[in-house]
């Protein structure tokens, strides 16, 4: 099925799938899949319209944002949770032929009570600001810190979950990297900045792990360095941190659980 006919066939679905679907093209190799935010408004009934719908116009697989960073839409013993609907419309997307893949932020959390608790869990920018409460650009900017074992922990817990959930397919993470060095040029007028280099406020990786585990490993301490940028072990370390967490927590949690991941 080719791009144009793809959305030909969305577009014929109509009011009701565009009103509870956010709708992005893409292909999983030969196979269509569409990221949802779920309307929680639908009945069982509606979704099995809805279901069938998407799987007649050529949808395989189906990725509904189930965890925001601040309430889950599923049945989590550990996160605050705003209502149960992946459990219950999954054997609905199942019967329609659709597999479903759990979509997650991962870095950003919003939790009030992980942000009162573990502070020091959350990321740091060269000026040495914390995420809690100097995000960067907008308010839900509350990264972690991918590199703290406490955190990888914590992810891994939500993976765990969701791993757990009876015919579900897949983990899909979004979010899993440091808040953004540089964004991209057309949004700049919108948040009244230039970014024609890596600036300290948006260059993160400077809670109190990171820059000591750098340390006692390189010899180098991060906090003085003249142009952080210029140091590639520094920006590997980083970068590596982000990357180490999803094949050394992430993945086999969700492997563990026979669900795939990406």
């Amino acid at each position: 099925m080719t791009r144009r006919t793809f959305l030909g066939a969305m577009a014929a679905l109509g009011g009701s799938a565009s009103a509870s679907l956010a709708v992005t093209w893409t292909q999983a190799g030969r196979e269509n899949w569409v990221w949802m935010r779920p309307r929680l408004d639908r009945t069982a009934d509606d979704w099995k319209r809805e279901f069938g719908a998407m799987r007649a116009a050529g949808i395989h697989a189906i990725i509904p944002e189930v965890w925001n960073g601040r309430q889950a839409l599923f049945r989590s013993r550990r996160l605050p949770v705003r209502e149960g609907w992946l459990e219950t419309t999954l054997p609905l997307a199942s019967a329609a032929g659709l597999e479903v893949h759990a979509w997650m932020w991962t870095c950003p959390c919003l939790v009030p009570e992980i942000l009162k608790s573990h502070p020091d869990w959350y990321n740091v920018n060269g000026r040495g600001e914390s995420a809690v409460d100097k995000p960067a650009y907008v308010d839900y900017y509350k990264f972690l810190d991918p590199a703290q074992p406490a955190v990888r922990d914590f992810i891994r817990g939500t993976v765990a979950e969701l791993a757990g959930i009876d015919g579900l397919t897949g983990i899909h993470l979004d979010y899993v990297r440091h808040p953004d060095a540089i964004l991209p040029s057309g949004l700049w007028s919108k948040y009244g900045i230039v970014q024609d280099r890596v600036y300290p406020q948006y260059d993160y990786g400077y809670s109190d792990y990171s820059p000591r585990r750098f340390k006692e490993r390189h010899g180098v301490d991060p906090l003085v360095l003249a142009d952080p940028e210029t140091n590639a072990a520094w920006l590997q370390y980083r970068l590596d941190s982000v990357v180490d967490l999803v094949n050394d927590y992430l993945a086999p949690a969700a492997r563990g659980g026979g669900k795939r991941i990406t």
